[in-house]
């Protein structure tokens, strides 16, 4: 049995955690609120980006002969030919643990996806924005390339375009026929969800377009009938330079998503912990204050126990 001594250092040592704790899920919470606000900021602009990629694509298809192809508008359109086909798997992550189990769903996503591109055949390769994934894919026999400074310091749109920039490059040279990232879906600060999303090629639904006859392709879906004007650039232009910034966009919020993921489970694990620790105080307060009764009966009974045997 352990004595009083010990459980005070005890509830002394589980007091200082609760402060760590507390302190961390503050430091968490303030972050989340500024990676909240990043993905609600990029969110508009990415919707707006993606509808006007897709009636630029639309009114460029409808105004092509048949038997056209979306490969034939741009590069970035192309999807892969030939076999085998070369992928480059993005898995995101953090650097640190403490964040409940938010880097072990991201890397056993990312286990889950390299299997299924293996068993079709395809070339993978695997790199690792996040260590914390890298360990967890190493001990199941998946190994990559590791970013390592990715997220270090504050990260700004530069790095995730940097980045971008780099496997757009290496997309468009055929060193891979298409780039897809695991990622974390942020949905609240309790909800989080991993995925996975093919950045390149572009996945962009053609919708139906009236021709200058009046007549309709074939479509998924209408878009509105007002016309456009492209200034001062004509369509397939505009493309060109609309698509890449697509894409970085798209890589951008996969990497906002998972940042704000991140610390929202790191809020929630610290929130816990601090509770955890809170209850662990209370029933070693508890154990502590039996011992120190125990020890007083003792006594008492001890002193009464002389005094008897003093009047004997």
């Amino acid at each position: 049995m352990a004595s009083l001594k010990d459980i005070r250092r005890r509830i002394g040592s589980v007091k200082n955690t609760q402060q760590i704790t507390k302190a961390m899920k503050m430091v968490a919470a303030a972050k989340l609120r500024r990676s909240q606000q990043a993905v609600a900021g990029a969110r508009p602009f990415a919707q707006k980006l993606e509808e006007l990629t897709k009636r630029l694509v639309s009114e460029i298809s409808a105004s092509k002969a048949e038997g056209f192809r979306l490969a034939d508008i741009h590069p970035l359109l192309k999807k892969a030919e030939g076999t085998p086909e070369r992928v480059a798997l993005i898995v995101v992550s953090s650097d640190r643990g403490l964040c409940g189990a938010y880097n072990t769903n991201a890397g056993k996503m990312g286990v889950r996806r390299y299997t299924e591109l293996k068993e079709q055949g395809k070339e993978v390769h695997v790199v690792f924005a996040g260590k914390k994934a890298a360990e967890l894919c190493k001990r199941r026999g998946m190994t990559g390339e590791i970013l390592p400074s990715f997220w270090s310091g504050k990260f700004t749109v530069q790095k995730s375009d940097a980045l971008t920039n780099e496997y757009i490059s290496k997309f468009l040279a055929g060193d891979f026929t298409s780039v897809e990232v695991v990622y974390t879906q942020f949905r609240s600060a309790i909800s989080q969800q991993p995925a996975v999303k093919q950045v390149l090629p572009l996945a962009v639904e053609v919708a139906a377009v009236e021709d200058t006859k009046g007549s309709k392709k074939t479509a998924e879906e209408p878009v509105l009938a007002l016309p456009f004007l492209y200034e001062p650039k004509d369509k397939v232009e505009i493309l060109a330079e609309v698509l890449p910034m697509q894409v970085r966009t798209q890589f951008y919020r996969c990497f906002v998503d998972s940042l704000a993921s991140e610390f929202g489970a790191k809020m929630t694990s610290m929130d816990n912990a601090t509770r955890n620790a809170s209850q662990m105080i209370s029933k070693l307060t508890i154990e502590a204050n039996r011992i120190r009764q125990a020890s007083i009966t003792k006594e008492l009974m001890e002193i009464i126990g002389g005094a008897e045997a003093l009047k004997g």
